[in-house]
């Protein structure tokens, strides 16, 4: 795909790997609706943007809410056109702890955001693509959705239905000129990532190591598969004596 004209859609753009993406995508040349729930934020990332000579707008709502979904979408279309990219990067990561300890809200709130969302968008930007014969669906998942990671059930599950949906979307629409991937990051310099605690950051993925796959997978002409999910790790352990989670006893 050449990416420069595009409208894409970015959730989670306000900051990490949203925003390295968001700017990403902008430096090829796509018109770029950011969304989030924290308007500064987005503000700084389209500022960013704007200093490069990009172009870029904010949407502020909470993906975790339908009617959210929908006015995202109409407002990327009523701004720019339709979604030639979508990048269902929105994510939230609860603390580590038993299954048995998770309550039904927080089961909820994760699969809102993690899952929900990037389905609820999905069915919303397909019939346009199915009518032009094109477009892009990239979500951002974790190595927690091919993995099982002890602690993270909950996020876990989330991750691996994402790629459940990638793989369906893949299977439904591939054939009608639509590409569908997932992109599995180990541990990212992020806000969310430190909260995990790594022992040596300097080890960790950066947000525009993500952003450079994400580009590099979009680039790729049509008739090209792309397998996925495409996973990138940190080439050391973040962690001194491994991911401390699995030394737990639940």
């Amino acid at each position: 795909m050449d990416i420069k004209g595009k409208v894409a859609l970015v959730t989670g753009g306000g900051s990490g790997i949203g925003a390295a993406i968001a700017k990403a995508l902008a430096a090829e040349g796509a018109r770029v609706m950011i969304a989030g729930r924290r308007p500064e934020q987005l503000r700084q990332t389209v500022q960013a943007i704007g200093e490069l000579g990009g172009d870029a707008a904010i949407h502020v709502g909470d993906v975790a809410r339908a009617q959210d979904c929908e006015a995202l979408v109409a407002a990327t279309e009523a701004q720019f056109g339709p979604v030639d990219v979508l990048v269902n990067n929105a994510g939230i990561l609860p603390k580590g702890k038993p299954l048995t300890d998770y309550s039904v809200e927080e089961w909820d709130a994760v699969m809102s955001v993690n899952v929900r969302a990037a389905f609820l968008l999905a069915k919303r930007v397909l019939p346009r693509m199915v009518e032009r014969g094109s477009g892009r669906i990239v979500n951002i998942s974790s190595v927690s959705g091919i993995r099982f990671f002890v602690g993270e059930s909950i996020y876990g599950l989330s991750k691996h239905a994402l790629n459940a949906l990638t793989n369906f979307i893949s299977e439904e629409y591939g054939a009608r000129g639509i590409h569908c991937l997932s992109i599995c990051p180990g541990l990212v310099h992020t806000d969310m990532g430190l909260t995990l605690e790594p022992t040596h950051r300097d080890r960790l993925l950066t947000p525009e190591d993500i952003a450079g796959s994400v580009i590099w997978a979009l680039r790729q002409r049509h008739g090209v598969r792309v397998p996925f999910p495409i996973v990138l790790e940190p080439q050391d352990n973040p962690w001194e004596g491994g991911y401390p989670m699995l030394n737990q006893k639940f």
